[in-house]
């Protein structure tokens, strides 16, 4: 959609696209292609934290972002406050992430977090400015990237 309102009808919409469609594929490749360059165990490891901080990485978007409609599935989540920052859980499951990233690859690991939620902030910024907020779909393609991001870190670093 050409404009916001367009873009989150769209984004409504629960069929599949041809872009969403490209997306899904070329994010599947990417964690093939990454894990491929890793032992069997290395690669089961590197694709067990990837996901941990992928999911632990919208924590801070959505900490710091708004919602961009009243009544979707970002909402459910955002403070009902409104306002911006973490929870006592939120604080908890990131230090939690921290503590599985340093068991699991040391400072590989603690690298791979910053990396991840980085580039899941980036996607809650563009979404600020695209859409005006952060959509459940927003959500999902932050912990995405940032599972990629996380992997590649990973593998860049071993």
């Amino acid at each position: 959609g050409r404009s916001a309102e367009q873009a989150l009808e769209i984004m409504r919409d629960s069929r599949i696209g041809a872009h969403g469609a490209v997306a899904l594929i070329l994010a599947f490749a990417a964690r093939i292609t990454l894990l491929a360059a890793l032992s069997p165990l290395a690669a089961a490891g590197a694709l067990a934290l990837g996901m941990a901080i992928g999911r632990a990485a919208i924590l801070p978007v959505v900490a710091l972002e708004r919602p961009a409609r009243p009544d979707g599935l970002a909402r459910l989540i955002a403070r009902p406050d409104g306002g911006h920052g973490f929870y006592p859980r939120d604080i908890l499951a990131l230090a939690a992430t921290l503590a599985l990233a340093v068991g699991m690859a040391g400072i590989a690991g603690v690298l791979a977090l910053g990396l991840g939620a980085s580039c899941a902030l980036l996607v809650g910024r563009f979404a600020r400015a695209r859409l005006g907020g952060i959509t459940g779909d927003v959500l999902g393609a932050a912990a995405v990237l940032a599972e990629i991001a996380a992997i590649a870190a990973l593998v860049g670093l071993r």
